[in-house]
């Protein structure tokens, strides 16, 4: 009944070692995980939890479905890889949640999202080039994700702490789970080792060529994922904060230029 639920939630493949039921803990779950697919291969495990304890409607027990108001995660561990080779991160093989009932007799009804807590998270990055995995780092994460006052949204607070730098600090985010919407502001972010280690490898390429340094704000962020047919579209309002970079002349050169230059 965990599995069926959770992964309904959030729309991979969740599996749970162990269950049980308590009068002073409610529902506790230990080793669980959620997989983008399938395989076994390195990068399918997206999400691990030690333990997982779940606050739910007592009626929907005895309908035989399960309905969380509260998820605690104690120490999870979130593994984000890009594969170079495809060019994709493992959460983009990952299906978008339903967001369908989970009461029988009532279709048509949204499921109802739960409040969730992050506790002592881990966030650990890598990616796989010429199918070889390379690990870039890790975050330390703390949050809490509440239901929006949207059917089917979530507004979230994360702090974030890195070995060397600031990570920035958030007043409000809120993502639309059915569409992947996303709006955020951020505060204090700083160009550093820590922040690049999240980035794409071509994002990441560019701030090395380009001796990116400094800090911004971030006031509003706006992101609309694309779909089939469709095109993402972002709007983001920056402030800068002694930032610096290098941009070699030839960058500023057009073709013919460059085509004067070669010939």
């Amino acid at each position: 009944m965990c599995e069926s639920y959770l992964s309904q939630l959030v729309g991979g493949h969740v599996e749970v070692r162990h269950a049980a039921l308590s009068i002073f803990e409610g529902l506790r779950l230990d080793g669980v995980s959620v997989r983008v697919d399938q395989s076994m291969s390195y990068d399918s495990t997206l999400f691990d939890v030690q333990t997982v304890l779940i606050k739910y409607n007592p009626e929907s027990i005895l309908n035989g479905k399960l309905e969380a108001t509260e998820i605690v995660a104690i120490d999870p561990r979130v593994r984000l890889c890009e594969n170079l080779d495809t060019r994709k991160w493992n959460y983009q093989r990952m299906p978008l949640p339903r967001l369908a009932t989970s009461q029988p007799g009532s279709r048509g009804k949204a499921m109802l999202l739960p409040q969730v807590k992050l506790r002592n998270g881990q966030v650990d990055y890598s990616q796989i080039q010429d199918a070889k995995a390379i690990s870039l780092g890790t975050l330390a994460v703390d949050g809490s994700l509440t239901p929006g006052e949207t059917a089917g949204s979530y507004v979230f607070r994360i702090q974030s702490r890195g070995g060397s730098d600031a990570l920035g600090r958030g007043r409000q985010r809120e993502v639309v789970t059915s569409t992947g919407e996303l709006t955020a502001n951020l505060e204090n972010f700083e160009f550093g080792p820590d922040i690049k280690t999240m980035l794409p490898d071509v994002v990441r390429q560019w701030w090395e060529d380009h001796h990116l340094a400094g800090r911004v704000n971030i006031p509003n962020f706006h992101m609309t994922p694309g779909g089939p047919g469709k095109k993402a579209t972002f709007r983001v309002a920056t402030e800068l904060h002694n930032v610096n970079l290098s941009v070699s002349p030839n960058e500023w050169l057009s073709r013919y230029e460059r085509d004067q230059l070669r010939r």
